[in-house]
């Protein structure tokens, strides 16, 4: 769990990152923007999902260490 805190700061930059660069003039092309927002939505939804199953885990384990 600890190393998913730690590898939160780096999602949260690219996140930002992309963002930013959706919001630059600099992505004219609409597949350019549209393929830049899915891949943004996919980090976000994927991340997510890894802390939910890590989080699960975690409790799942002090849940057995609390009954021994």
């Amino acid at each position: 769990m600890v190393q998913l805190t730690h590898k939160q700061t780096d999602v949260g930059s690219v996140l930002h990152d992309g963002n930013c660069l959706l919001q630059q003039t600099s992505l004219t092309d609409d597949d350019q923007r549209r393929t830049v927002d899915n891949q943004l939505t996919r980090l976000s939804d994927r991340w997510e999902e890894l802390r939910l199953k890590a989080m699960d885990r975690q409790a799942r384990f002090r849940f057995t260490v609390i009954r021994v």
